[in-house]
């Protein structure tokens, strides 16, 4: 699970300081998707649909990075497939 709060940049292999293009605002398992999911401001977000986006995190003193899909904000049975069922 990403962390709440955590920073998001687009490339990994930058120098320091990162550019940051967002952060987590929430995040959670989900039992139905069997996966993490996260709720996140991000520049151009509804663009960058598929995208892949970076999540940083920190082991200790070391950085590292998760990696993310920029996805739908409904991405759960978004044809209303279960309701209808």
């Amino acid at each position: 699970v990403i962390e709440e709060g955590a920073q998001l940049v687009f490339e990994t292999e930058q120098e320091t300081p990162y550019t940051m293009v967002g952060h987590v605002t929430s995040s959670y398992w989900s039992e139905n998707c069997e996966r993490s999911i996260a709720i996140a401001t991000l520049v151009g977000g509804m663009d960058r649909l598929g995208e892949t986006v970076w999540a940083s995190k920190l082991d200790g003193t070391e950085l590292s990075f998760i990696e993310a899909e920029v996805c739908s904000p409904i991405f759960f049975d978004p044809n209303n497939e279960r309701t209808n069922g």
